[in-house]
């Protein structure tokens, strides 16, 4: 499936959870994975757990 990070793409394996989608993000555009993981937003600023599952097309903010 197709989710955006960031507003870039990622595509990754369906039933993936959304730290599935950060690590993977972070690997793809060749990011220094962070000791802890960030605060994940949806497209509406609201905080999504890391183990939240994921639809195609869903559009996740981490800060940069």
């Amino acid at each position: 499936m197709k989710v955006f990070v960031n507003d870039k793409k990622v595509v990754i394996f369906h039933g993936a959870k959304v730290v599935d989608v950060v690590r993977a993000y972070y690997v793809k555009y060749d990011k220094k994975l962070p000791s802890s993981m960030p605060v994940v937003r949806d497209a509406y600023g609201n905080s999504i757990a890391l183990d939240g599952e994921l639809k195609d097309e869903n559009r996740l903010y981490i800060p940069s």
